[in-house]
């Protein structure tokens, strides 16, 4: 229920609709994962440098908020 609603299973594949707050995930992925992807090479299957990458996937600082 936290996903969405209209859930439905047919053939064994659930659809739903996907609450408000999933919808600018879904849209930004593919962008995040390309990024990732091109960090990551086969010399380097985990880079070190994830600094680009992880400062679009955490969450913004309010101006009111107090570092922690």
């Amino acid at each position: 229920m936290a996903l969405g609603a209209n859930f439905i299973l047919k053939d064994q594949k659930l659809s739903l609709e996907p609450h408000k707050w999933l919808i600018p995930i879904k849209e930004e992925y593919p962008a995040l994962e390309a990024e990732y992807l091109h960090a990551r090479t086969k010399e380097n299957p985990l880079p070190s440098d994830f600094s680009s990458i992880n400062e679009s996937w955490r969450a913004k600082r309010d101006s009111n908020c107090p570092l922690t």
